[in-house]
């Protein structure tokens, strides 16, 4: 059975959700700066006002550095309408076209397929992956899991011992 299957969207697939960095919160630089200020306060043996005051200024001074470097603006990115795209899924690969471009991937170079609820993450031999659209149908979708399926890309549904990605 050969499989000749379109899938259309007007723009993209956004990224994948990733779990959100964790970023030093903005105390953090000011808590130091004031143990550095203290620190410094005494080092020097300075009557009492003066410790203070050195840790005043430490953490206001450092804490200030750290809200500009955190808080200032990025660099434009240049903004790019996003082009309808046509994926094409066939027996010897997987097609994208635009109006500017055409890019084919064999299935030689898929390794294996994950499924999330938008896409299938086709990832390659070289490390790289290709986000590959859902179908919006439940027929197309049904269609596309039982090809995959029979190139031994995603697990069998029986739960049989086959090795189900080429690893």
């Amino acid at each position: 059975m050969t499989v000749h299957l379109e899938i259309s969207r007007n723009e993209p697939l956004p990224p994948l959700r990733r779990a959100p960095r964790r970023l030093i919160p903005l105390v953090a630089p000011l808590v130091l700066a004031g143990v550095a200020g203290t620190a410094l306060g005494l080092w020097l043996d300075a009557p009492g006002p003066f410790t203070v005051s050195a840790a005043v200024l430490a953490i206001t001074g450092l804490g200030a550095i750290g809200i500009e470097i955190r808080t200032r603006p990025r660099r434009a990115r240049r903004v790019i309408t996003p082009l309808p795209e046509i994926w094409t899924v066939t027996d010897d690969g997987v097609e994208v076209r635009t109006a500017e471009s055409r890019k084919v991937w064999n299935w030689a170079l898929v390794r294996s397929v994950a499924i999330h609820r938008d896409r299938y993450r086709l990832r390659l031999n070289d490390s790289g992956h290709v986000d590959l659209p859902r179908p919006e149908l439940p027929v197309p979708d049904a269609l596309l899991d039982d090809f995959l399926r029979r190139r031994t890309l995603l697990p069998p549904l029986s739960g049989g011992l086959l090795p189900w990605s080429r690893r």
